[in-house]
């Protein structure tokens, strides 16, 4: 059998934990290394590929080491980068054996070891004995207890210390160990060092050579109504070396202990905790409660602990446990388990009833929309999944119990007694009452969700787990609203005292619901049909933070982050050179069309990359035989003028001189440039840094410093300009590595678009968008996978979706972002003409609340008309929005003002419009000796990109699906982006949000509250009642 060129990059790598005593630096695998590698965790090009990833076991200095028996030389196709992906995710200080010096250097680390001391205040110490295996060799493994004091020799001593970002030394420390979570969680990344709201509890052996790494977990606080914090522990790891020992409990408790004896703590909440992690809490609370003279002692004393519990009571019960309320639910519905008497029927239906009411309020949004038959029977089937997850846990067998053997069975459905309905646990929202299923009554009870810790095991309907990619950012959660008798008037009777002001905070507690609705009840189209953003509006939150604060950041794809939410539309009257410049100086990103011939769109994405730069790694070069003409044509077709002369016409020949725009103003263009270039120059050496570059170049008070080689030869530039540009556009999103300003630009899926993309990739393009009205075909899926496999560097955003059903073929094909949206925008007629589409504001939130479970970004293009829209958009779930009419008529924009009834207009349509389908912009080459031309033009084409959206290319005639029509001037996008910017800071800051990325947290806890609008409404929202007013947006 031939071997394969390919590997799989979890099993060749191992690491190893170098100077851990008692055989626990043994090699062991990974358990992912897809966000590393790809989903594929495929590494192609190699045979007998082995990573080895040596580590410290102390101070975690990590050692790379790639070896393989052969590569694939022979191939033209892209080999794996193998070392670079994984320098990727380590730190800067990490050594690697492609240095001489590393292996010494990686020995030095690990001697050093021995007086490596913790970072951080040791909270907890435990000891384990040592257990001997064969012949006088001390094992790895641990008796399961231990007693023995620190001194003993047969003890094995561990120590946990707590650290925060403030602790000396930690935050470099912490760079280190943070590689272990992409290893070992799934959907993890790194967490932000720019949240200070961060601890750490770290596990170590001391032993006599030295402290020894064995895990660690992070834990973020947040702020919960009115004063006090809630604890989530957002990552936790302990190595393989030291695993099914005890340390994940000892550490659990360590920190469980720690967060239950701060006051002003209302609980301790996990994000999305894996089945394991589950089983190990689980088995602590457990063994919590059942203590002596714990809990279950305290409640069988008291009568409290069977159902129909006092709500109040096991209420207080859980706040001085400091659990969350699905966990504590949990133990709870475990102990009663372990404590029913069988033998009584009416004690085991109240039990019955109970779990189901839990089960029915975590999952109500999803089984309200079933028949009642499927209601009941996809909740039994979960009941009876949860009791046998307890029986196992709590060693009760419930075979009986299920089985519906006798009057005390736990099997009994619903329908065995109407009045369940009729009288008691469904009547208030403990189960699916008809009207219920159907209408959301108001009197339901709230449902008391932790974000990422859905208790839903509803089996091929509801995901038990949620998918993210996003670990590193802490979600925002929603004061749980805790379930008391409440009056149902509107009136205060006037035998009732006014309570006093300072009850109000107390009182608010005694509504089962928050004001307003949540999203689950304002996007339910059975009830409210399709919603457009007009259609509704966000109630305010608390405000607790400046306006000036609100962060924008966001993922537009899994892979590129900007400072601020906006794309603009790739529409030929919104979207060339112009406009992509300034959108990424502003913090977004342009997406260029495609209706024009490649070479031009490719000349488009090659100028928006060459505007900003830190060293211009590849500038384009002229020999001293070009002509001025040559650098005519240049400044053109690039936009720029100021070109190294080289020997050679090339980056690295010997320099000779740089020709800038003055030097060729008014020159005869067949002038040879060794006539008019300048040859006095001030360079600089190759390494210096670009902090350095930048103080030579403002020094020098030249427009390029060139970077040259030993011998002279030119291997980079860097330009002054881009020392203003710095300065002036902070929020510039820009490549970390390159320092260009991010591009993006549309094909479309014919068998030429493969063609073009090839051109943009080479311009250097970083994301392409899939430019069709109806993504979800053959042709997108297919072309989504040839990107992956061709050019796996650029993200791909397919589109345009509005359905989850479209969104999972897209992401399965391996989509990096979802574009949504179908005849919403002002200049589409696809709704009206095709009958096919779906209001903006549903389609948003279903496609999002969808992708968001793989991690994949949403774009909500269409139907924004001010700011307010780009925030209902985000609230949704969109990560970004993708702006047309908005941005249109800008100075930005492509085309020419013209005057019309006195007002200054630009034109602005559709490109499902007539117009632009028979629009074809054709190319011009000119220039001199050709030698600029050709380095920036090749050949014109003649496709239409609007006839290839709508699948028109071969129609007799031609349905249009957009208008052509005009603007208004809306002046430079320079003065109105920021206007959006500052407006959406403001509105989170009323909705109490103040970042982006926890917003769509916030909406899914139920913190952030929604209101339906009315036609009255509406104009109520609006300007009404004036004579005449004047609409002036913003002023600058």
């Amino acid at each position: 059998m031939t071997e394969s060129w390919s590997a799989n990059s979890t099993t060749s790598t191992a690491i190893r934990l170098i100077g851990s005593p008692y055989g626990t630096d043994s090699a062991f695998h990974p358990t992912f290394t897809y966000p590393i590698y790809g989903e594929a965790e495929t590494i192609y090009g190699y045979k007998g590929l082995c990573i080895n990833l040596n580590v410290a076991s102390g101070s975690l200095v990590p050692l790379i080491d790639v070896s393989y028996r052969a590569k694939n030389e022979s191939t033209t196709a892209k080999l794996d980068d193998v070392e670079g992906k994984i320098k990727e995710f380590l730190p800067p200080d990490h050594l690697s054996t492609s240095s001489s010096s590393a292996k010494e250097h990686f020995a030095a680390a690990v001697e050093a070891d021995k007086a490596f001391k913790p970072f951080g205040e040791k909270v907890h110490s435990y000891t384990r004995r040592k257990v001997n295996k064969g012949k006088g060799k001390n094992s790895a493994s641990l008796a399961s207890t231990s007693t023995l004091s620190e001194d003993d020799p047969d003890a094995r001593v561990f120590e946990i210390y707590r650290s925060t970002w403030s602790t000396p030394g930690f935050r470099e420390y912490h760079r280190r160990m943070q590689l272990f979570v992409l290893l070992f969680i799934e959907g993890a990344s790194y967490i932000s060092e720019d949240e200070s709201n961060w601890e750490f509890f770290t596990l170590y052996e001391r032993s006599a050579s030295g402290y020894h790494f064995m895990g660690y977990t992070s834990l973020y606080k947040f702020w919960c109504w009115p004063d006090s914090s809630r604890i989530r522990l957002s990552q936790f790891v302990i190595l393989p070396p030291f695993q099914k020992q005890g340390h994940g409990a000892a550490l659990y408790t360590t920190v469980y202990d720690a967060i239950r004896q701060r006051p002003n703590v209302r609980e301790l909440t996990v994000e999305d905790p894996s089945e394991d992690f589950d089983r190990l809490r689980d088995g602590n609370d457990l063994r919590r409660l059942l203590a002596p003279g714990g809990f279950v002692e305290i409640a069988k004393a008291e009568g409290k602990l069977n159902a129909p519990v006092d709500k109040g009571w096991i209420e207080a019960k859980r706040l001085e446990h400091k659990l969350a309320p699905r966990q504590w639910s949990r133990v709870l519905e475990m102990v009663q388990l372990m404590n029913l008497d069988l033998d009584d029927a009416q004690q085991v239906k109240q039990y019955r009833l109970q779990v189901k009411a839990r089960i029915y309020r975590q999952n109500k949004d999803i089984l309200i929309q079933l028949e009642k038959a499927q209601q009941r029977s996809k909740l039994q089937e979960t009941f009876e999944g949860v009791v046998e997850e307890y029986g196992d846990m709590v060693g009760v067998d419930v075979e009986d119990l299920l089985g519906g053997g006798g009057v005390g069975g736990l099997y009994g459905l619903d329908e065995e007694d109407e009045d369940e309905e009729d009288g008691g646990h469904y009547a208030n929202g403990n189960g699916p009452p008809r009207k219920m299923a159907r209408f959301g009554s108001s009197s339901s009870r709230s449902t008391k969700v932790v974000q990422g810790q859905s208790d839903t095991f509803l089996p091929n309907l509801f995901f038990a787990k949620r998918a993210t990619s996003y670990k590193h950012l802490p979600p925002y959660h929603r004061r749980p609203f805790i379930k008391m008798p409440a009056s149902n008037g509107l009136q205060i009777p006037q035998d009732v005292a006014v309570l006093s002001p300072s009850q109000a905070l107390e009182h608010l507690k005694t509504y089962a619901n928050g004001d307003g609705l949540s999203m689950a009840e304002l996007i339910d189209s059975r009830q409210h049909g399709g919603l457009t953003y007009n259609d509704f509006l966000v109630l305010p939150g608390f405000i607790n933070f400046n306006a000036s604060d609100v962060s924008l950041r966001t993922k537009v794809t899994k892979n590129v982050t900007l400072n601020t939410p906006f794309l603009s539309s790739p529409m030929d009257t919104v979207t060339e050179t112009e406009m992509a410049i300034a959108m990424g100086l502003m913090g977004g990103m342009g997406v260029i069309h495609n209706n024009m011939s490649p070479q031009e769109q490719a000349s488009v994405v090659r100028k928006v990359k060459k505007y900003e730069n830190g060293f211009i790694t590849e500038p384009l070069c002229l020999d001293p035989k070009a002509t001025v003409g040559d650098v005519l044509d240049v400044k053109e077709r690039l936009g720029f003028g100021g070109i190294p002369i080289t020997d050679t016409g090339a980056m690295h020949g010997k320099l000779l001189g740089i020709v800038t725009a003055r030097d060729v103003q008014f020159r005869d263009t067949s002038l040879p440039l060794s006539e008019v270039m300048t040859t006095d120059l001030v360079t600089a050496k190759q390494g210096v840094t670009l902090e350095q570059a930048n103080t030579i170049l403002r020094d020098s008070k030249k427009g390029k410093l060139p970077i040259v080689d030993a011998e002279g030869r030119l291997v980079a530039l860097l330009a002054r300009s881009d020392l203003l540009k710095n300065q002036n556009y902070p929020l510039a999103s820009k490549q970390p590595d390159s320092k260009q300003l991010y591009c993006a630009a549309a094909i479309g899926t014919r068998p030429s678009d493969r063609e073009r993309l090839g051109l943009l990739v080479e311009a250097g393009l970083d994301v392409v968008i899939l430019d069709s009205s109806q993504g979800n075909s053959v042709y997108q899926i297919e072309m989504i996978q040839w990107i992956k496999q061709t050019y796996p560097q650029v993200d791909v955003v397919a589109g345009n979706v509005v359905t989850r059903e479209q969104a999972a073929s897209l992401i399965a094909a391996g989509a990096d972002a979802l574009r949504v949206g179908m005849g919403s925008g002002s200049i589409c007629i696809t709704q009206e003409v095709m009958a096919v589409g779906r209001p903006q504001g549903t389609a948003v939130h279903a496609v999002a609340e969808f992708a968001s479970k793989f991690g994949v970004p949403v774009i909500a293009d269409g139907g924004i008309s001010n700011v307010g829209h780009i925030a209902k958009a985000l609230a949704l779930g969109a990560s970004a929005v993708m702006m047309g009419g908005l941005l249109a008529g800008t100075t930005e924009s492509p085309g020419d003002y013209f005057y019309r009834d006195g007002k200054r207009l630009k034109g602005y349509r559709g490109m499902g419009s007539i117009e632009a389908m028979e629009h074809q912009k054709k190319g011009k080459i000119a220039g001199a000796t050709g030698k600029g031309a050709a380095k920036a033009d090749k050949v014109a084409s003649d496709e239409n990109a609007a006839t290839q959206r709508y699948f028109s290319e071969s129609d007799a005639v031609k349905v249009a699906q957009g208008v052509a029509g005009a603007v208004q001037d809306k002046g430079s996008v320079k003065k109105f982006l920021p206007y959006l910017y500052t407006g959406l800071q403001h509105s989170l800051q009323d909705m109490g949000v103040p970042h982006l990325y926890e917003l769509r947290t916030a909406v899914g806890s139920g913190q952030v509250r929604f209101e339906l609008r009315t036609a009255s409404a509406q104009v109520e929202g609006g300007v009404h009642g004036l004579h005449s007013y004047e609409k002036r947006l913003f002023s600058s």
